[in-house]
């Protein structure tokens, strides 16, 4: 590695630095979320209860208690930027040669160094994920990532519930799941009357801000969390913001809203989470051609929200509570930046 290599990763934020070569983020580590929390709780408790005066007289202690320490004190695996894990792996190697950040932005990528990625039991979204950052580049694949961590994701637990989700156990949960409505919220549902007239007395511009960003905080992450590696109801709503931008041609942005948002959606008849989040980025992306579309935030986006926050076998006294509350949020956010 050389010295500019060296500087540039000093230079690093810190998210930037939980970027591994290989194309996953430190920063889902369960080490990292989970065992090194749990390690400190462990150790707070032993001292409360005396074990640092009595458990050296137990076999072992000394021994335990350092690798303890030396497991807090280091906060898990710093990443293989800062030279955790394995000094042997070839990945890290080769691309610290190349001054690479990570593989997926090599010219070269893939390579046979990764043959082993499309059977990847371990991460089975790392190869669709490596796809995103090398066709969107760092910032929009490092965003995606920082809203993963913020909903709780991590690898293990993720891998853990793929490998649960056989498809034999799909269908069984399909045949006793109960009737989830596609949307929450009616027309004269009061929460949606204020939020309806508040939006007519907007400009186009403003109501596509503001439900553009609010599915980009809120929603997408729900859709990516429950379909690692599916991007198209991101490509819907980037695909959105460019034609505000004047970067793309409507008919461009209404091809991928259609052929890829809304067929995103088709596809999840077993998933009604996923399937409402789906159904809410199409309905925001559409709103540059038809402002009236933004409602589909408060229908399907409160549907979404609720779905996933309270499970799919709630009531719908309860479900129709989140979604009040949610539409209510969506109101404030609008206020924030209404004209």
């Amino acid at each position: 590695m050389t010295d500019k290599y060296q500087e540039k990763i000093e230079k690093m934020t810190e998210s930037e630095k939980l970027i591994a070569y290989c194309g996953l983020y430190c920063g889902h580590c369960f080490s990292r979320t989970h065992i090194v929390p749990t390690a400190k709780t462990l150790q707070d408790y032993m001292k409360r209860q005396g074990f640092e005066i009595f458990g050296p007289y137990m076999p072992n202690f000394n021994e335990f208690w350092e690798f303890l320490n030396v497991l807090i004190d280091a906060e898990g695996c710093p990443g293989c930027k800062q030279n955790g894990g394995s000094p042997a792996c070839e990945i890290r190697i080769c691309a610290r040669e190349r001054g690479i950040i990570s593989c997926p932005l090599c010219n070269d990528y893939p390579c046979a160094k990764f043959s082993w990625l499309p059977t990847s039991e371990s991460y089975p979204m790392l190869a669709k994920d490596n796809l995103y950052l090398k066709e969107n580049g760092l910032e929009a694949w490092l965003t995606m990532q920082e809203n993963r961590r913020s909903q709780g994701f991590t690898y293990v637990e993720e891998r853990e519930r793929k490998n649960a989700l056989t498809p034999q156990k799909r269908q069984c949960e399909k045949i006793i799941m109960p009737k989830i409505r596609k949307t929450l919220g009616k027309t004269n549902s009061p929460y949606i009357v204020s939020l309806m007239q508040l939006i007519e007395t907007q400009s186009k511009a403003t109501i596509a801000e503001w439900c553009i960003t609010y599915a980009e905080t809120h929603i997408l992450p729900i859709f990516e969390r429950e379909c690692q590696g599916d991007f198209r109801p991101r490509k819907a709503l980037s695909a959105a913001r460019e034609w505000l931008a004047g970067n793309m041609k409507l008919p461009e942005v209404k091809r991928i809203i259609l052929n890829e948002c809304h067929a995103a959606a088709r596809e999840l008849d077993d998933n009604p989470i996923a399937q409402a989040a789906a159904r809410a980025c199409g309905q925001v992306a559409s709103v540059i051609h038809v402002p009236a579309h933004s409602l589909g935030l408060a229908f399907y986006g409160s549907a979404a929200i609720a779905y996933n926050r309270l499970g799919l076998h709630e009531t719908a006294e309860k479900y129709d509570q989140c979604a009040a509350e949610e539409c209510a949020k969506m109101e404030v956010a609008l206020r924030a930046i209404a004209e």
